[in-house]
């Protein structure tokens, strides 16, 4: 017997949600450093304010893939189960 299938879109769109759940993460850790960066070259206190850029960076960009590993949220768990 078959195994039942647990998500039900279509393989398009579950390749645009990975995409999109890899670009946010990537955003997530770039802008704060270039922000660091840019303010670093107008306020002239290099490299201090790249550090602290690349550390949020990093902890807000691990943050949201943590998240995005750990499955649908309880919300939108009960909300599948109501469509069906």
């Amino acid at each position: 017997m078959a195994a039942p299938d647990r998500d039900k879109r279509s393989p398009m769109a579950i390749a645009m949600d990975s995409a999109s759940q890899v670009m946010s993460v990537a955003l997530m850790m770039a802008l704060p450093a270039a922000a660091g960066y840019w303010a670093d070259s107008k306020l002239g206190s290099s490299p201090w304010l790249v550090v602290v850029g690349g550390v949020l960076g990093l902890a807000a960009g691990m943050t949201q893939l943590l998240r995005g590993m750990a499955g649908p949220t309880k919300k939108s768990e009960r909300d599948d189960r109501n469509i069906k």
